[in-house]
């Protein structure tokens, strides 16, 4: 056999690979938020919020897009791994860094601060069906719909 098909077939593999991780992330996708059945989130406040996720590797990166309660619009990103390191987050003046830490294949533990302060800590949590996306805070849940 030859060293060309050899390569090929090796590039499959990695390409399959990847892609079945990424179909086991019950949280890559994009998600757009659904008021009806949210609460208030004092934190958050965005409206008509979309967030996406992709996972690069063992990094989840996400964007999240929307407007704010006064009407501005909200457009930021982060990208942390899902072991819990600290993250940069890019155009969110609340929150400098995020920590995301996967619990299990459904729920993860997320944590902003800035400047090393707390902001917040959220659980987010998949559904088995992986339809609804679920953020959660002790004063507040917003749920999002899984727009694929």
């Amino acid at each position: 056999m030859s060293v060309r098909p050899s390569r090929s077939i090796s590039v499959a593999l990695c390409l399959i690979t990847v892609s079945l991780f990424a179909a086991e992330n019950a949280f890559v996708g994009t998600w757009k938020s659904n008021a009806e059945k949210s609460s208030p989130n004092p934190l958050a406040a965005v409206n008509g919020g979309v967030l996406r996720y992709e996972l690069q590797g063992d990094r989840l990166k996400a964007s999240v897009t929307g407007v704010d309660a006064q009407g501005k619009p909200v457009n930021f990103t982060y990208e942390a791994t899902l072991h819990g390191k600290p993250g940069a987050v890019t155009g969110n003046e609340s929150i400098d860094t995020i920590s995301v830490e996967r619990l299990d294949q459904h729920t993860i533990k997320a944590t902003g601060k800035k400047t090393g302060k707390l902001v917040f800590e959220d659980r987010r949590v998949v559904s088995e069906d992986g339809k609804t996306l679920s953020l959660s805070e002790r004063r507040w849940t917003n749920k999002a719909t899984n727009i694929n």
